[in-house]
């Protein structure tokens, strides 16, 4: 019996590969390639050792990418901290993505996979995080996972150990959240009726005191080769400004899209003087909600519309 790419080991390939490269399409593409690579030799074994014959490969592949693509992590003009769009190729990962995952049926754990912990990810040694992944987000034993990374379950601790003090130090103030959907469904539809409505009041009203906003090249008007950073309520309203308001006002459109366990939206817009255009994408937007109000907003490319089934225009 082959695995599938959405049965429950398919599930966790391509999690696994995700949290690995950071980026939703060179996971799709691993997960791929091992799928097509463990067609034949797979056949013959048990479920247990097809599983760990996959992950192997899954492994030396997402290794191998690591190593040539010879990716650095940037750091954002004008932060004080290491903002994920430091990392050009960082890509959301869709929630329906998430559940049956685990092989323990536990569900995902926000702190596994929120966008934050995947761009810290990516400044560790590939063999600690392939260790923290398979055990911190995918529940995998230390045995289980010595036995995929050919080493010793001592092994695997001590990487384990290494790794999550990296991220300390990478994660500041990341902690295990409780559940808190219902309550950021509200800031999102908030959110987006406020730049709707281009409310400055309301708008300002959601943002903390010291709120920011980081946008990939050539996402969400970064017009620029560079990830972009601003902080401060008043810094980014100013920002937004030409947006909301002016000769080159826009109107938005958004359809809601939780990705990463976050709350976020697919951006659209058009010229507010078009009213009989449509709305084109603008940018994926990632809201970080705490307290009930927005500490920070992440904008990526449009690029993955069409992958994840988002519509061209509105």
């Amino acid at each position: 019996m082959s695995v599938g790419r959405d049965d429950r080991t398919g599930a966790q390939l391509r999690l696994y590969c995700y949290l690995m490269l950071a980026s939703y399409e060179d996971a799709e593409l691993t997960l791929a390639s091992v799928l097509r690579l463990g067609q034949d030799g797979q056949v013959a074994l048990d479920p247990g050792a097809r599983r760990s014959s996959l992950f192997r490969d899954a492994v030396r592949a997402c290794a191998g990418l690591v190593e040539r693509a010879e990716r650095e992590p940037r750091v954002a003009e004008g932060s004080d901290r290491a903002p994920v769009v430091a990392v050009p190729w960082l890509q959301p990962y869709p929630d329906r993505y998430l559940d049956d995952t685990r092989s323990d049926g536990v569900p995902v754990a926000r702190e596994s996979v929120e966008l934050a912990f995947v761009a810290a990810l990516q400044r560790l040694p590939v063999r600690q995080r392939a260790a923290l992944v398979l055990g911190d987000a995918l529940g995998w034993s230390d045995d289980d996972i010595g036995e995929v990374l050919d080493g010793s379950a001592t092994g695997v601790r001590d990487e384990v150990r290494a790794g999550r003090s990296a991220l300390r130090e990478n994660l500041p103030g990341h902690q295990d959240p409780a559940d808190r959907r219902a309550a950021e469904k509200v800031v999102l539809e908030r959110y987006m009726r406020a730049l709707q409505q281009a409310d400055d009041l309301a708008v300002g009203g959601l943002l903390q005191d010291d709120a920011w906003c980081a946008q990939q090249q050539g996402a969400g008007g970064n017009e620029t080769a560079e990830p972009g950073y601003f902080r401060g309520r008043d810094v980014i309203l100013d920002m937004w400004a030409p947006a909301l308001h002016g000769d080159r006002a826009v109107d938005f459109e958004f359809i809601p899209f939780w990705m990463n366990r976050q709350p976020g939206a697919a951006t659209y817009v058009r010229m507010r003087n078009a009213k009989d255009s449509a709305h084109q994408p603008f940018g994926l937007t990632a809201l970080h909600v705490e307290g009930g109000t927005v500490a920070g907003v992440e904008v990526f490319t449009p690029d993955l519309f069409p992958t994840f089934g988002l519509p061209g225009e509105v």
